[in-house]
């Protein structure tokens, strides 16, 4: 999905493994190439392992045990995900999305309170939101047709 401050950034809501658009956890194994008959790990937002923390340990930061968080592992650097926080790709990078090293934790109230969704279809009626970039005044203009729609 699409969300908004001074710029437009792709985002996902992670609630559970699987949750973001490019987990495939149906994947094959690297090592032998078998596709799997039961969903594995996601490929963007890991399962949640620290040998120095136990799975039952409750969350400072959200209220829930840890083994109902996942894990971005990347030079971001903490990579815990809480439930319900966000995954938001870099959108400085512009390279491949399904790429884990180019996604960032941010908590779901840090995020909630700088950015606005946008709606998944546009304005123009002709093309969807990702045809959007703010322009220098902070309007989000569509790419296609120019019109300002915000």
């Amino acid at each position: 999905m699409k969300y908004r401050s001074k710029e437009i950034v792709e985002a996902t809501q992670w609630f559970k493994n699987g949750d973001h658009p490019f987990d495939d956890m149906f994947r094959p194994f690297e090592d032998t190439g078998v596709v799997p008959t039961e969903p594995r790990e996601g490929k963007i937002v890991r399962y949640f392992r620290h040998p120095g923390i136990d799975d039952d340990k409750v969350c400072e930061d959200c209220g829930k045990v840890m083994n109902l968080h996942g894990f971005l592992d990347n030079e971001y650097g903490d990579g815990c995900v809480c439930p319900g926080d966000y995954i938001v790709y870099d959108n400085d990078v512009k390279s491949d999305p399904t790429d884990p090293e180019f996604y960032y934790v941010e908590l779901k109230e840090d995020f909630e309170s700088m950015y606005e969704f946008l709606e998944e279809t546009d304005d123009c009626g002709h093309h969807k939101i990702g045809a959007y970039y703010s322009n220098i005044y902070g309007h989000v203009q569509c790419t296609k047709c120019g019109k300002v729609v915000d």
